[in-house]
């Protein structure tokens, strides 16, 4: 009996304190190699992404082309006609709120 007390007084370790387990426990967390597969995953999905927007746009300027005279100037008379009437719009609701603000 006494050589068996000896084999487990020699063979145990001393109970590690609070911090100890703390420190043994972060080294040995299996979360560590996840974490790294989940960046990992991240980063191929992040590359397969740019690398399929590369593709679509790639594939647009193929399609395209440049525009003939009169399409351009069809463009450029839509464009017009659109800004015209947006700085119309700015310029009546200004005038309305100059015509309020002072009328109070």
């Amino acid at each position: 009996m006494d050589e068996q007390a000896n084999k487990q007084e020699a063979s145990a370790e001393p109970a590690p304190t609070e911090p100890q387990e703390q420190i043994q426990a972060e080294y040995t967390t299996p979360q560590q190699p996840n974490e790294q597969g989940k960046w990992a995953k991240k980063i191929n999905e992040w590359w397969f992404q740019l690398k399929k927007f590369g593709r679509e746009c790639r594939r647009v300027l193929k399609v395209t082309q440049k525009p003939n005279k009169e399409e351009f100037l069809t463009i450029a008379k839509v464009s017009a006609l659109g800004m015209t009437i947006i700085g119309l719009i700015g310029f009546a609701l200004s005038m309305a709120q100059q015509l309020i603000l002072y009328r109070l």
